[in-house]
Order: C-alpha cells, then sequence, then structure tokens
C-alpha cells in the first residue's frame, strides 16, 4: 500500500511540473508570427489552410467509405492540383515622382 501510494505520488508530481514547465515554456503562435516577415506570414497561414483542406478531404474520402490510404492519396492528389494554381502576384509599391 505504501509502495503504490509512493509511486502515485512521485508519477503525479511529474506530470504536474511537467505540465507547468510546457505552460511556461510555449509560445503563444500569434507572437510566433509576428516575429515573422510580412511574406512569410501570409506564407505560413496559405500552408496552414491547405493542411487543413487536406485533412478534411480525406475525412470525407474515408466517410464516402475508401480505404485510407485511398483517402490520403487522392488528398495528396487534390492538394497538388492546388499547388499547381499560381500564387498571385506580391503587391507593388507604386511611387508616383
Amino acid at each position: 500500500m505504501a509502495a503504490s501510494l509512493k509511486s502515485l505520488v512521485y508519477v503525479s508530481s511529474f506530470v504536474s511540473l511537467g505540465y507547468i514547465l510546457m505552460r511556461v515554456v510555449e509560445r503563444d503562435p500569434e507572437e510566433i508570427l509576428k516575429q515573422l516577415p510580412e511574406g512569410q506570414q501570409v506564407d505560413y497561414r496559405n500552408e496552414s489552410q491547405k493542411r487543413k483542406a487536406a485533412f478534411m478531404q480525406v475525412l470525407k474520402n474515408a466517410s464516402e467509405g475508401d480505404d485510407p490510404e485511398v483517402a490520403i492519396r487522392k488528398a495528396k492528389l487534390t492538394l497538388s492540383t492546388m499547388d499547381s494554381t499560381p500564387a498571385p502576384p506580391p503587391p507593388t509599391s507604386s511611387q508616383s515622382s
């Protein structure tokens, strides 16, 4: 009984300390985005949206009865077609003299 109680205390304290350390050390995603140059912020957000869209496509294909491997292949194909679309040109600053 004493050994199991001692083990329980050690495990719970180890988990608690790990959680506290994680909360203290982790950074806010918005703070990280603020530190990125402007062009990379847009790229990061676009990539994040693409990953979310690909995951939703995998779930959609899997819900239609596809094998999970087939659903992933279909999502990769969809994602590759999304990547082949040309990106809009970067905004140009027009300076009038």
